[in-house]
């Protein structure tokens, strides 16, 4: 091979530069960020509909002769920086290739701060591709193109930088419905205000025309973070990223809400071999582990962010849920620029209702160029891939975020305890007897559920043995006579139609043991069984004043008195 053959096509690497996935906004981002590196602090993008021209305009401090030549080298990539995006030294030119698709020459007019000079250079891509041949140099700015800095420059005395390239017909008519729509989803203008809005904040003055018509880029921070007045509803964490020295292990520190710090564990396994869900283990930094940099997540909810959104961007009108939705998500911020927006998929299981706490949350992941392999950022830095982040950073990053949505639904839905519903003072309300008054006195039937525990069986020993003593004596006592002291019978009403003879007398001591064989070990239920065993001895009472035939003796009515004074005593003791 001759040693003046290139082992690279000139031609087909530029051809190829059309098929690298970059879309015309993401070539205006380049511009932006070429821009910004340049410490420019205005921008004016101007669309030319007579000519199908863009002008790419800024106020930073220019090129001179031999950076503005070095800014045509084509992957002239550098080492990252923190004072801009690029590294890969091809974002302009990706711009000045995908708006001619290679068919134009572009110019670039530059006025360096430091030397006052004003240079030009061309780069002719159709030539490049036809003859296989690109090699633009800079030299002083001709009279044509002096005409276009004057009417073009923001200050054509002070420094700065054009860029003006023909467009392919439909490349133009693509960047002038996007400069120009009004639908959230494709408009440039919301484009620009979200991803650099901490720019716009700072001061950066973005402009878009077509021809004399101009729109201002209003800053739109996503997360509205100023806006959030409930604090419990916002979370602003730091993930600290070590590496092992030796076997270069990543591991990601941060501090919950407890203060103490730990990293988040996965992959481990459950005693049915199942996995566990990861956790939080708390864990000083081992001191073989260096920090690589830090990684900075916030985190705010809201029920009301179409309110919120209005009072960020005022003329944003159409408020549809599904566009409000598009908000919501991962937003992966470069160097204070939001590279790419990952959405929050709607959970498959777990409670329903905190479904809306997870999917309507906005999180912000800030990191610096020091950790682009780690997010695997790349040429096109809009097109940043979820699937290509390091897992462990990426499964601790969801992990925090979700902890978060999932915290605040708890706090702001908490659980009823159920021991708070009810109070140990409250009497309860007895189950209802739906037998007749009449049958509590009949044991002697066999369908009698009285006749049932008429035997020996033994009471619950759970009753307090005094209680059952007391009661089982007065209920059970044969009195000689009546006594004095027994309270009046209640009143009674007329005495109906002669009715037939009464059955044998019950016997109050298995009354007693009815009530009280089951009750169970609680407070309640001893005082739901003395209530009980009241009704039956005043209804006995009842029947026998009604009934003139029964056996009973005055002396055992007056015994039945007795015990239901003492169950009142017990009643209002247990109450």
């Amino acid at each position: 091979m001759s040693d003046n053959v290139s082992s690279i096509k000139i031609s087909g690497l530029i051809q190829n530069m059309l098929d690298s996935g970059f879309s015309n906004r993401d070539c205006i981002g380049e511009g932006l960020d070429n821009a910004r590196k340049a410490k420019a602090t205005r921008i004016r993008i101007v669309l030319n509909k007579k000519t199908n021209t863009l002008y790419f305009i800024d106020d930073g401090y220019g090129m001179n002769e031999a950076t503005l030549t070095q800014s045509c080298i084509l992957h002239d990539r550098k080492k990252a920086s923190s004072d801009g995006q690029g590294c890969f030294g091809i974002g302009g030119n990706y711009m000045m290739v995908q708006f001619t698709q290679h068919q134009f020459a572009t110019t670039t007019i530059s006025r360096n701060q430091e030397t006052g000079e004003l240079f030009e250079i061309k780069a002719d891509w159709k030539k490049a591709v036809d003859e296989n041949y690109y090699h633009p140099t800079s030299h002083e700015i001709t009279m044509k193109n002096s005409e276009v800095w004057n009417k073009y420059a923001f200050d054509p005395e002070n420094s700065g930088t054009i860029h003006v390239i023909p467009c392919e017909e439909g490349v133009f008519q693509d960047l002038v419905y996007i400069f120009t729509t009004t639908d959230y989803e494709h408009d440039l203008v919301h484009d620009i205000g979200k991803k650099y809005y901490r720019a716009i904040d700072a001061g950066l003055q973005i402009e878009l025309a077509v021809d004399d018509s101009v729109r201002i880029v209003e800053s739109i921070d996503p997360l509205s973070w100023n806006l959030h007045k409930d604090e419990k509803r916002q979370q602003d964490i730091t993930i600290s990223i070590y590496q092992h020295i030796v076997t270069k292990e990543l591991r990601a520190y941060y501090k919950d809400r407890t203060n103490a710090t730990g990293r988040v564990e996965f992959g481990l396994k459950q005693k049915n071999g199942r996995a566990k869900p990861p956790t939080f283990k708390r864990e000083a930094i081992p001191p073989n582990y260096a920090l690589l940099d830090t990684i900075r997540i916030r985190s705010v909810f809201s029920k009301e962010w179409d309110v919120i959104q209005k009072k960020v961007f005022p003329s944003w009108k159409d408020m549809k849920k599904e566009l409000l939705a598009f908000m919501n998500g991962y937003y992966m911020m470069r160097q204070d620029k939001v590279i790419n927006r990952f959405g929050i998929p709607k959970p498959k299981s777990g409670d329903t209702a905190q479904y809306d706490y997870i999917t309507d949350t906005r999180h912000s992941i800030e990191f610096q160029e020091s950790l682009d392999k780690l997010f695997h950022v790349m040429i096109n830095k809009s097109e940043m891939k979820e699937d290509l982040i390091h897992k462990t950073i990426w499964a601790t990053i969801q992990f925090v975020c979700e902890s978060f949505s999932k915290n605040l639904y708890k706090i702001e839905n908490p659980k009823k305890d159920d021991s708070d519903e009810s109070s140990v003072a409250s009497v309860p309300k007895p189950k209802k007897d739906t037998r007749p008054i009449a049958s509590a006195s009949a044991s002697a039937s066999a369908s009698s559920p009285i006749e049932d525990v008429s035997d020996t069986e033994s009471v619950s020993s759970e009753i307090p043995p005094n209680i059952l003593l007391d009661i089982f004596e007065a209920a059970a006592r044969d009195a000689t006579a009546p006594t004095a002291t027994a309270p009046a019978p209640p009143p009674v009403a007329p005495a109906p139609p002669p009715v037939a003879p009464a059955p044998p007398p019950v016997s109050t001591k298995v009354l007693v043991k009815s009530s009280v064989r089951n009750t169970s070990k609680s407070h309640q239920d001893i005082l739901q069984s003395l209530i009980l065993l009241k009704q039956k001895l005043t209804s006995i009472v009842i029947q026998e004043k009604i009934n003139t035939s029964s056996p009973l003796a005055e002396s055992g009515l007056t015994d039945i008195y007795t015990s239901i004074e003492k169950i009142n005593k017990y009643i209002d003791t247990l109450v």
